[in-house]
């Protein structure tokens, strides 16, 4: 009989913001191929295992995972370049400020997260991954996805400071689409690159 009232051991849902911005972005494997494709939360799920296991003690199993997504709509023009590599959401670091910050030579990325950390895995609310850190463990509801890792995360970063003072329309823009190591084994002193890279 249905009295609405919580049970031990009962599923109790929570609802949380729904938001209608472009996906994550991260990793689909097979062997040695790897493809990008857009994620979503597909399931933030905490179990409060004494609830109902009383030998358990105070343990919580928590699962932050991540689910590929095929979109319904298909258009002929693809993201533009900001939108992957200077967006935090695209990263999988969840909304927020991501800048890219100059001081004399040298260049770093700082990004301060829309909501706060969850207790359980110190990371923000509506995140994938930790910004410039990579997770271990199962972050996906497929075993073949992933979120992108550290080096990853650099090379994506790197574009992402050409981006800040190049247009996206630009002919070294367009040219490193083409041959990027090429192009950036000619850039100029004014170049200022984050992660200490030469």
């Amino acid at each position: 009989m249905q009295d609405n009232k919580e049970q031990t051991g009962s599923w109790v849902e929570y609802t949380s913001e729904y938001n209608a911005h472009l996906p994550a972005l991260g990793i689909r494997y097979n062997g040695d191929s790897k493809s990008v494709i857009p994620v979503i939360p597909g399931m933030i799920l905490t179990i409060d295992v004494n609830s109902f296991n009383k030998k358990a003690h105070d343990s919580l199993i928590f699962k932050r995972l991540f689910a590929p997504v095929a979109p319904h709509t298909t258009q002929t023009e693809g993201r533009s370049c900001k939108s992957c590599h200077n967006n935090p959401v695209a990263l999988g670091y969840g909304e927020g400020e991501l800048n890219y910050i100059v001081e004399g030579h040298s260049g770093r990325w700082i990004f301060t997260p829309k909501y706060q950390d969850n207790v359980n895995d110190g990371l923000p609310e509506d995140a994938w991954t930790g910004f410039l850190k990579s997770r271990a463990g199962k972050t996906s509801t497929q075993s073949d996805v992933r979120p992108f890792s550290v080096t990853e995360q650099r090379k994506i970063l790197m574009v992402g400071a050409c981006l800040t003072c190049h247009n996206e329309d630009s002919r070294v823009i367009k040219q490193s689409l083409i041959d990027f190591k090429k192009v950036w084994s000619h850039k100029t002193r004014k170049c200022i690159v984050p992660f200490g890279t030469k």
